[in-house]
């Protein structure tokens, strides 16, 4: 009864804050500002946006949230997609979580109606928020994982270019800046090393970099940036470095392919055998069926 009565009242209070935002200020916006890039951006006020932002600040609140160094790290990692930058994923955590609790409140006072027991609404409305909680996580997570995936094939292209325009004789930082045009993860990241080069220096543009892989432990992303530290802080040829790496990505990709290939060819002899089984089965039930009878 507790819970049904503070999830009540807190959308009450939403429903009265933007029918006074709506009615004063129009075009009211958040005092939580958060640095993005080089630029302060406001985010436009909502109900959920000053009512959580206040009230669960360690959760919500940009500035104070225990799990910022995560969010930063995601973010980075899933390349700023599907949130662009910290502040807009705290905006769309509240509006996940203000959407659990009207969730929740709409099914505890339907539990509460029908008479149904406390533990089962407690513990229904906890699932709602815990699941409105962690969905901007999980999607940030996701959309890493789906980058990573993508990180080997475009860094084979990226690598086979590189490799191109160095044996032509074209400048290391240029062959970089032409690679980068490509697009995709990989050519992304080295346009992120390009541009910091031009406003910091060699080591901090690569820990830049390698702080935007989507996956850390990636072995070939690891060599490829020691081997452009080794060429920018010691002034060792890159040249051999990016024709062995592209060798190696090649190699994994053949590999996996086949791995993939192999694991399709037993799931198939699988569904064949027990097609087979299953046509005995049906051929064979009647006449041990009619024996029977």
């Amino acid at each position: 009864m507790a819970l049904l009565i503070f999830l009540t009242a807190l959308a009450g209070a939403v429903v009265v804050f933007e029918v006074i935002s709506l009615l004063a200020r129009p075009r009211l916006t958040s005092p939580i500002a958060v640095q993005v890039g080089e630029e302060d951006k406001a985010t436009q006020a909502s109900g959920w946006y000053a009512i959580l932002g206040v009230v669960l600040p360690r959760w919500f609140n940009p500035e104070q949230a225990r799990g910022r160094e995560k969010v930063v790290d995601l973010l980075r990692r899933a390349g700023y997609h599907p949130y662009g930058s910290v502040n807009e994923f705290y905006v769309g955590a509240m509006a996940e979580f203000g959407k659990g609790i009207v969730y929740a409140a709409g099914t505890a006072a339907l539990f509460y109606l029908f008479g149904l027991p406390h533990f089962l609404t407690l513990f229904v409305a906890v699932v709602f928020l815990w699941r409105a909680y962690r969905l901007p996580y999980a999607r940030l997570q996701a959309a890493a994982k789906q980058r990573a995936e993508l990180m080997r094939p475009n860094m084979l292209a990226g690598l086979a270019e590189l490799e191109s325009m160095l044996e032509a004789g074209v400048g290391v930082q240029e062959a970089l800046r032409r690679t980068a045009q490509l697009g995709g993860p990989f050519c992304n990241l080295l346009g992120l090393l390009v541009a910091r080069l031009e406003v910091e220096d060699a080591a901090q543009a690569l820990q830049r970099v390698k702080q935007h892989i989507p996956d850390p432990h990636d072995t070939n992303m690891v060599l490829f940036l020691r081997d452009l530290e080794d060429y920018f802080l010691r002034q060792r040829p890159l040249l051999r470095s990016v024709q062995a790496l592209r060798r190696s990505v090649h190699k994994d990709i053949v590999n996996a392919t086949i791995a993939r290939a192999a694991k399709v060819k037993r799931t198939a002899g699988l569904f064949g055998i027990l097609a087979v089984i299953g046509m005995l089965i049906s051929i064979l039930a009647p006449v041990f069926g009619g024996g029977g009878l």
